[in-house]
Formats: C-alpha cells, sequence, structure tokens
C-alpha cells in the first residue's frame, strides 16, 4: 500500500508476521513485528501511523511509522 502524499510504502509480510516500511524512492525496507500473519494495511490520513490487519489472533496493530514503533494491539473480539 502506498501513502501519496508522503511517498511511503508498507507491505503485510505474513509468513514473518511483520510489515515492511519503506519509501518509494528506495529499495530499502525496514521491518516491524506486529501480529500473527498479517494480511492487509491501512494509512492514517496523514500518513504518521499505519493500521495492520492479522488474521490468525484476530487483532490489529497500530504502528507509528516515522520511528517504526507499534503504539498498540487491538482485539476485535473473542476468535471462535
Amino acid at each position: 500500500s502506498i501513502h501519496h502524499a508522503t511517498g511511503r510504502v508498507a507491505i503485510a509480510v505474513g509468513g514473518t508476521d511483520q510489515v515492511a516500511i519503506g519509501n518509494v524512492n528506495s529499495v530499502a525496507f525496514r521491518f516491524v513485528d506486529v501480529g500473527r500473519f498479517p494480511v492487509s494495511v491501512a494509512w492514517s490520513p496523514d500518513g504518521n501511523e499505519l493500521y495492520v490487519a492479522n488474521q490468525f489472533d484476530d487483532t490489529y496493530t497500530v504502528v507509528e511509522v516515522q520511528n517504526r514503533k507499534v503504539l498498540r494491539h487491538v482485539s476485535l473480539g473473542k476468535m471462535s
């Protein structure tokens, strides 16, 4: 997913339980540990936060993009 205003790129890497964050003008990515098997990402409107949906633990992770820091994990409810 690309945040067009900032030129940042984020990719969910399910097999490693990480999200890769980089820039469209660079081939370098920084990896952030998130929940189990991330499958999708979404940007905050200003591009400062990234929301990562984690399939295998029914959570989403909020990442502060500038410092690649996990702010919180949010449960989507009890798994059945």
